[in-house]
């Protein structure tokens, strides 16, 4: 992960039922729908850099679809 790092990785895997809790529901693309139930994003702030995160909730588990670095946006949670 170039822009936070592994260790940002860790710590959102560690919270994502947390992470998933706080967001915003996201569409689950067409080809996704079978194998996702829902998608959320989230502004999450860890240490200096403000971070978007998509987690989609499977069946059996969180997965982390994306993290991208968003600035411009107010942290909906702070790890």
């Amino acid at each position: 992960m170039k822009y936070a790092g592994l260790e940002a990785l860790d710590i959102i895997l560690q919270k994502a039922p947390l992470v998933y809790s706080r967001g915003n529901p996201d569409e689950v693309p067409e080809r996704l729908r079978g194998i996702e139930i829902e998608r959320r994003r989230t502004t999450v702030k860890y240490r200096c850099k403000t971070l978007r995160v998509v987690i989609a909730k499977t069946i059996k588990c969180f997965t982390i679809v994306t993290i991208f670095p968003d600035p411009e946006k107010q942290p909906d949670l702070e790890l």
